[in-house]
């Protein structure tokens, strides 16, 4: 059996456990909203993801159009851009999707955290 710090185990212990947040459906749940679904599910997680989440409601130095999220899951590069449902992405964060997407990253739009997941686990519909 694999020693574990108590760090660890406690966040083993977390990730064993139920989001708390609920979403709200997808018609009328602000992007923000959808950012923070997301990051919950990326950071129960815990070390078999890394990500970033560029968050542009805050000063930052970050270019127009950087997709919200940037990570690795098992060695597998994701970036992902949320969107609100009937939003599109602007022509920056189309043109930094698919300058991600030719340098190998699976990148794409999420309009829902089923989609966010289907990106990061590399099952695609």
């Amino acid at each position: 059996m694999p020693n574990m710090t108590t760090a660890e185990y406690l966040a083993y212990q977390q990730r064993r456990q139920p989001l708390t947040r609920q979403p709200q459906p997808v018609e009328d749940q602000p992007e923000t909203e959808l950012q923070e679904a997301i990051e919950d599910w990326l950071k129960s997680l815990g070390r078999e993801c890394y990500y970033i989440r560029a968050r542009m409601d805050k000063p930052t130095t970050c270019r127009v159009g950087v997709p919200d999220f940037f990570g690795v899951h098992h060695g597998r590069a994701f970036a992902i851009e949320c969107k609100r449902k009937g939003r599109k992405a602007t022509p920056e964060q189309v043109g930094n999707l698919l300058w991600a997407q030719l340098a190998g990253v699976t990148a794409g739009v999420a309009y829902t955290l089923e989609q966010a997941r289907a990106l990061v686990l590399g099952h695609f519909p």
